[in-house]
């Protein structure tokens, strides 16, 4: 802690305009110490990790030219000590980690080329966005995290994700690394009305096998359908494949639809009893009747959570859960139809990510052939 203290000491001294060197004989002695310690490192135990060795070897070149007093390039000294300082910090969190018995598996392919240690983490903890912001800034990239609201980029939803940016800094052309911003509009957000209003009156299919059925509507499409319909190739809708109910569901969604209900929780004692031993306790998004005039709360697998359709007495089909998730109808989903479901709630809606993608573009110094603010002539 004393070396490192130091070492933080120091590179204040290196941040400032004036050619720093050491003067005072305490500061030299605890630099002589930090230089003891890397002289009695036993290097052979980084033996096949170059970049280490190179980390240290450069900290006390830099050490060695200040209390030599022979140190003209404060940026040249600091870049050396910068890359041990953020060793450390990497390390310190591995060590968290570690003492919370997270698992981390060493890429055996980081010990060739001079390649930075790599590892993997398996975890389940905010801690390990900590560990990767200082383990990516370690290897040389810019970093920036943020939680995005889907419904600011032109997504039917009001879904928040947690998203983590970088860029190699020697890549970065039109900094500083930041995520994209909301896309202001008086057209957003889009709304449920706006992503599935057209399918209301194409009946759905239960059937997986039965994968696309005629499309066609004679009202104006809005102008979020219009760029589901974009690239898709004659007139046909595919996935429009929804639930066979069961008879209490039928009734849930009967009851939810001529009471205007919301949930679970509009419906009579009865009929939650029936199946719910303790109703109060089930989650506000069972039998989430979606609201046309609204964006739609975080779509998850909407079959197992029996969400309905704003209108009608039946359970959203697959395309218009994609929709909500700003999936176009040309992709088309395959598998069981619990898969197909599974697919739509766990993907990150298109939008979303083609937003980020355009950020990107644009900090590595190119942009997209056609952006979104394009697509909606925003």
């Amino acid at each position: 802690n004393i070396h490192l203290s130091r070492m933080r000491s120091i590179l204040r001294k290196l941040k400032s305009d004036k050619v720093y060197n050491v003067v005072k004989k305490k500061e030299k002695e605890e630099i002589k110490s930090v230089i003891q310690c890397i002289n009695e490192y036993d290097f052979s135990l980084l033996n096949g990790y170059e970049i280490l060795n190179l980390i240290f070897l450069n900290t006390k070149e830099a050490l060695v030219s200040l209390i030599q007093r022979n140190n003209n390039d404060n940026k040249l000294q600091m870049n050396k000590l910068n890359d041990f300082m953020e060793l450390n910090q990497l390390l310190k969190h591995l060590e968290e980690l570690k003492q919370q018995k997270i698992k981390i598996v060493e890429n055996a392919k980081a010990k060739h080329n001079n390649e930075k240690l790599i590892v993997s983490v398996t975890v389940k903890s905010y801690n390990i966005v900590k560990y990767l912001t200082y383990f990516f800034k370690f290897i040389g990239y810019e970093i920036k995290t943020e939680v995005m609201l889907a419904s600011d980029f032109g997504i039917p939803q009001n879904r928040h994700r947690f998203m983590i940016l970088g860029i190699k800094k020697d890549y970065v052309k039109n900094g500083p690394v930041k995520m994209p911003e909301k896309i202001k509009s008086e057209k957003l957000p889009f709304t449920v009305y706006d992503a599935i209003k057209d399918l209301e009156t194409i009946a759905s299919t239960k059937d997986v096998a039965d994968n696309k059925i005629p499309y066609s509507i004679d009202s104006q499409k809005t102008e979020m359908q219009h760029y589901f319909r974009s690239t898709v190739k004659g007139d046909l809708i595919y996935n429009h494949i929804n639930t066979d109910s069961k008879p209490l569901s039928r009734q849930r969604f009967e009851a939810l639809k001529q009471s205007g209900g919301k949930n679970f929780h509009s419906l009579s004692k009865e009929l939650k009893e029936i199946s719910y031993t303790d109703g109060s306790r089930t989650q506000n998004t069972v039998y989430l009747r979606v609201n046309y005039h609204e964006p739609s709360p975080t779509v998850i697998n909407v079959r197992k959570s029996m969400w309905q359709h704003p209108e009608k007495a039946e359970a959203l089909s697959i395309r218009e859960a994609a929709r909500l998730q700003s999936f176009k109808d040309d992709y088309v989903f395959i598998g069981t139809k619990d898969k197909q479901y599974q697919q739509v709630g766990n993907a990150v809606p298109p939008l979303l990510a083609r937003a980020v993608a355009e950020q990107m573009l644009y900090i590595l110094g190119d942009k997209p052939i056609k952006k979104i603010t394009d697509e909606f002539n925003f």
